[in-house]
């Protein structure tokens, strides 16, 4: 995963550069992603795919790589769990709505 909230430098299709009107926003809930990401030792991207994957009307996703190592880790991200305690956090702390319910 390249996206932005997987390290990469791309979020909604553009390089986040530094003239972008939201950049220290979206940076800081990146960091924030991270940091609770490393605190319960989840990659952001098995946390992105859990989450994207949580709403019921979601059927299926669509991952790739261009690495054919990693086509069993992403197999794992969606067939394995993140625990409920890290989206309580994640609701704590803003960086998903505290209403969502699917998590």
């Amino acid at each position: 995963m390249a996206g932005f909230l997987t390290g990469g430098e791309y979020f909604d299709y553009k390089v986040v550069s530094s003239s972008h009107p939201e950049k220290e926003k979206l940076n800081s809930w990146r960091q924030s992603f991270f940091d609770l990401c490393r605190a319960y030792g989840i990659e952001p991207a098995h946390a992105c795919t859990h989450f994207g994957m949580s709403h019921p009307g979601v059927l299926s996703i669509a991952l790739n790589t261009s690495k054919p190592e990693n086509i069993l880790r992403n197999i794992e991200y969606v067939q394995s769990e993140v625990p409920a305690e890290f989206y309580g956090e994640m609701k704590k702390k803003g960086l998903i709505r505290i209403d969502y319910p699917y998590v």
